[in-house]
């Protein structure tokens, strides 16, 4: 509850679980739009936005079947706004990231690996929904970062 109150601190294991509600409701919504029921998986995602804004919980891996099925269901306005937000989001992230001595990036391995496979699994979904610009912005950025990751942590 309050997940939609300004300022309302979420903690490492309630964060989780709510990763685990956002999985929830794309797969909702995927299962509606399967069904041929647009609309209403268009409430549904609506809902999820509603309940689990960004500014209290930003923008992560579970994020990207909800932009998905945005699409899907014809909303293509709302899921660019949100992928362009992710995508700006992930790069930053990875930019920090990267912006550490190279002897520390190994400790940050599963932080990296999210985050380049969320910018990769973002590219194929705004690919998919023929958004070129934004398909092409996320490819520079996992190009960009899964190179500097194979080269200074996956290789060592």
């Amino acid at each position: 509850g309050n997940l939609n109150m300004p300022g309302v601190y979420v903690d490492e294991t309630n964060s989780r679980m709510i990763m685990n509600m956002r999985s929830l409701f794309g797969r909702l919504a995927e299962a509606l739009n399967r069904e041929g029921k647009a609309d209403s998986a268009k409430r549904v995602l609506d809902r999820c936005f509603e309940v689990i804004p960004e500014s209290v919980v930003p923008y992560d891996f579970f994020t990207v079947p909800l932009i998905e099925n945005y699409y899907k269901s014809g909303e293509t306005a709302k899921a660019n706004k949100i992928a362009a937000k992710l995508s700006k989001n992930v790069n930053e992230e990875l930019a920090w990231f990267f912006s550490f001595p190279d002897e520390d990036l190994k400790a940050m391995d599963m932080s990296l690996q999210e985050a380049v496979f969320t910018i990769q699994r973002l590219s194929v979904v705004v690919r998919d929904a023929k958004q070129d610009q934004l398909a092409t912005q996320a490819e520079a950025t996992l190009k960009k970062y899964y190179d500097l990751y194979v080269q200074k942590v996956y290789q060592r």
